[in-house]
Formats: structure tokens, sequence, C-alpha cells
């Protein structure tokens, strides 16, 4: 028997990978203040912050279906609505640094995405899936 489901919208696998990013960047957050640890966590992070734009491209590319001739267009502005959380993230960051140091931008940062993350992946998965959806791909399949 298996619980996972034979395709994965991508809004809701971003959100996943944003998850796995905030729990490598708890790594540099909570983790002793060595060089391995670091060398090792900043990997981790990079890794998963690469992982997280491919997955925003999927996410607008799965929003933009088929656009027609306009796709550019369309393609550019909304990727550029995606350097609003850029910004406020950097926000965030610099008030953890500044309050607690290094180990506060990161924990701020963990801290912040992980709960913003995770109420997104919860909404996803909760809500109704649209008219135009494909029949069943909201449903968990069940294979024998």
């Amino acid at each position: 028997m298996s619980l996972i489901r034979r395709r994965i919208r991508a809004p809701v696998l971003y959100m996943i990978v944003a998850i796995v990013n905030c729990m490598c960047l708890s790594v540099l957050w909570l983790g002793p203040m060595r060089p391995s640890i670091y060398y090792a966590g900043t990997l981790l992070y990079l890794f998963t912050v690469g992982c997280c734009y491919a997955m925003f491209t999927a996410v607008v590319l799965e929003f933009l279906g088929d656009s027609g001739k306009s796709g550019s267009t369309r393609y550019s502005i909304i990727n550029s609505l995606g350097n609003i959380p850029v910004l406020y993230m950097l926000q965030v960051d610099g008030w953890g640094g500044e309050h607690w140091g290094g180990r506060g931008l990161a924990g701020a940062e963990a801290l912040v995405g992980g709960i913003g993350a995770l109420g997104l992946l919860t909404w996803l998965l909760i809500r109704k899936p649209s008219r135009e959806s494909p029949e069943g791909e909201q449903a968990i399949v069940l294979e024998l």
C-alpha cells in the first residue's frame, strides 16, 4: 500500500522544500559553533535555497499554463512579484541579526519562514480543488 501521490502540484512541493530549507537553516541556528557545522549548514542551506528557486519557477510556470503570445510578459511580471518576500525576509534577517547576532539571523529566518511555509502548506492541502483541476489531483492515491 502506498500513500504517495502520483502527481504533487508545484505549490505543495514548493512549500515542502521551503520547510526542508528551514530545517537546514536550523542547523546554523541551533548547532554548535564549529567550522564543520558552519560549512555543512551553509552547504545544506544554499542547496535548498536553489531548490526553492527552482520550485518557485515551477509554480510560476504552472500558474501561467498556456499563456499564448503574452507569456514572456506575464512570466516577468509574476516572477518580479516573487521578490516581495525576499525584501521582507531581508528585513526580518536584519532584525534578528541586530538583536541576537548571527544565531538570531538564522533563527529569525528559520522561524518566520517555517511558520509561513507550514501555514501555506496547510492551506494548500485542506482547500477544495478548483473546478479546473483534473479529477483526483487533490486526492491521496491508495495502491495495493
